[in-house]
Formats: structure tokens, sequence, C-alpha cells
């Protein structure tokens, strides 16, 4: 039986052109399943910055209102670009293999999308350790997108193969 997927969520970090990969390639799921599209970005406090984000509230929550202007921006343009129906656009502080685990599960998402990796060699550790939390302990159906993995069909021209062949 051919599972149908109706609410997808996607994950996206602090690097550009990750989000932007990660976020066509689940524009294109979306489409190709007639589901609706939400996107999480998890702001994690450097270790360095804890005691300061503690001390000093309105830092953070700028930085998050700054964040998901951004990332809402860029997750309305592919959508538009891929014909598919962006819900919420969604920035939170927190552990990201935490939030988005209790997101998926407390919205009830059918699958969720997100990178392999990105932010560079100072994230990977951390970054993967995300992906590793989020395969083992979803509940529903994971999508990992290997970085600059190109998608067909949308304006950014990254043609290659379309998910999902």
């Amino acid at each position: 039986m051919v599972r149908v997927y109706g609410r997808v969520l996607v994950a996206v970090d602090w690097s550009r052109a990750s989000d932007d990969c990660v976020l066509e390639h689940g524009a294109v799921l979306a489409r190709r399943m007639g589901a609706r599209m939400c996107v999480i970005s998890v702001w994690e406090t450097p270790p360095s910055f804890q005691l300061v984000a503690q001390e000093v509230e309105w830092l953070p929550q700028e930085s998050l209102e700054e964040r998901l202007g951004a990332v809402e921006e860029r997750a309305r343009r592919v959508a538009g670009e891929a014909g598919v129906e962006l819900g919420e656009v969604r920035v939170v502080r927190g552990n990201p293999g935490r939030e988005i685990l209790r997101y998926a599960e407390e919205e009830g998402f059918d699958l969720v999308v997100l990178g392999r990796r990105g932010g560079g060699v100072a994230h990977r550790f951390r970054l993967g350790s995300t992906v590793h939390r989020v395969v083992s302990c979803c509940s529903c159906s994971v999508v990992i997108v290997p970085p600059c993995v190109p998608v067909e069909g949308l304006v950014s021209g990254r043609a290659a193969g379309e998910v999902g062949g």
C-alpha cells in the first residue's frame, strides 16, 4: 500500500545553501503528494552565549525575529515556485533534534524533510546528531537531503532529476 502524505515538515538550519536545497526538496515532495508544507528552524544558543542569552532576553528574541523573517521569505518563494501550499513557518529556541521531533509529533506531520548537514565544519557533529536523533525517534517518515542535490522544476534552475523519480 502506498502511504499518502498530507502534511510535510521541512526543517532548515542556518546555512542558506542548505536551507534552499532542503526547502526545494520538501516543496517538490509536497507538490507531488498534494500535501501542505510547513517549515521549522531551530535556533540553538551556542554554549558560550547561554549565560548572556538568559540575562539579555531581547538579544535572542531579536535574532529569532530576524531569522523568522528570512526563513519565511525563502519558504514563500520556494513554495510559490513549486506551486505548493505553505502552512506555518516557525522559528524556535532549543535543541534542534528535540524541537523538530516535538513539533512533528504535536502537529501530526506525515513526513519530515531535513538536510544531512549544513552550517560548515563546526556544526557537522551537532547537525549529524540532529539527523540521527530525528531518524531514530520520529514516528513518521523522514527524508534526508544530501548537500547540494539539485531539484528539477523550480525557478532556481538547479536542474537534475526530480526527487522520487
